[in-house]
């Protein structure tokens, strides 16, 4: 091969080169990004938590407004 080939070959194999560096640095990038929104969106949700707290009842207790069955003495618990 002559020189000009080579010095063709040489020039397009670091253009290749640079073409898939830059492919990696934008992959990284999206994954970076990712993790970021990600443990951003972590963050709120604790926060939101602590800041305000969803109650949570200590025992489960039964319905105070009928037995559960359609209400009206449906079936027999009580009258309306």
């Amino acid at each position: 091969m002559c020189q000009q080939e080579l010095d063709a070959l040489k020039t397009q194999n670091a253009n290749l080169q640079t073409q898939i560096n830059l492919a990696n640095l934008a992959a990284s990038q999206n994954a970076q990004t990712g993790q970021l929104l990600a443990d951003n969106a972590a963050q709120t949700a604790t926060l939101r938590q602590a800041l305000n707290p969803t109650p949570i009842p200590a025992y489960v207790v039964q319905n105070p407004n009928g037995c559960g069955c359609g209400g009206y003495n449906a079936c027999g618990c009580g009258s309306f």
